[in-house]
């Protein structure tokens, strides 16, 4: 019972695609929640939106979905087996990227975003796994 409860708990972190995403790699994210509030007060809750992103080491591109891509979010801080020379490690990749008025912070397969603009402050939480 024990050893079969091992090997199951390998498996499912083994076919984990999100584990092994890198530098390179595109992702294809849904949002769980997505709230805005207006300056109003007003609280707007949306679900269900889908996008993709290529993570490179200088920036984060978006394609699809609601996120304004007419900034560039510039990586701020990036942690990756293939910056730091992990041959031997599965690719992986944690990071945040910003613009002006917009930041994001990736780790192990959620993406966390939020923005701010004169009329109202939004932010998501989403689940993305590589892109196929």
């Amino acid at each position: 019972m024990k050893k079969s409860l091992v090997v199951s708990t390998l498996l499912i972190n083994l076919a984990t695609s999100f584990a092994w995403a890198d530098i390179g790699d595109v992702y294809y994210c849904h949002t769980i929640n997505h709230v805005t509030i207006s300056t109003d007060g007003e609280i707007s809750s949306y679900k269900g939106d889908t996008f993709k992103f290529k993570l490179t080491p200088e920036e984060v591109k978006f394609k699809g979905g609601f996120i304004d891509n007419s900034l560039p979010y510039q990586v701020s801080w990036i942690d990756s087996s293939e910056l730091k020379g992990l041959k031997n490690v599965k690719g992986w990749a944690d990071f945040r990227a910003e613009t002006s008025f917009s930041r994001l912070e990736f780790d192990e397969g959620t993406l966390l975003w939020s923005t701010i603009n004169p009329n109202y402050v939004s932010s998501f939480v989403a689940k993305c796994e590589i892109f196929d």
